[in-house]
């Protein structure tokens, strides 16, 4: 079950390799999950469904520079869930 509130601020891990993609067997996105903690243990993982994030329809995208767009909030367009690491 997804853990909330979300951590902020999110300091991506460093090495050995704090990322990793997949297609889920669920659903057959991308997916991502990548694991906070900035040099030390991790304390969330973040799954990320790349597919979502790549549908304008979901994460409008600024015209001017092809990045997301301000103020879309990625959680609660269900395209990033948070998870604490136990």
């Amino acid at each position: 079950m997804p853990d909330d509130p979300t951590p902020a601020p999110w300091n991506q891990g460093n090495d050995p390799h704090t990322v990793t993609a997949y297609q889920s067997p669920n659903n057959g996105h991308a997916m991502a999950i990548l694991a906070n903690g900035e040099g030390s243990p991790p304390t969330f993982l973040a799954l990320v469904d790349l597919t979502k994030m790549l549908d304008t329809a979901i994460v409008p995208r600024n015209p001017a520079t092809n990045t997301c767009a301000t103020g879309t909030n990625l959680a609660t367009a269900g395209v990033v869930t948070f998870f604490a690491v136990p």
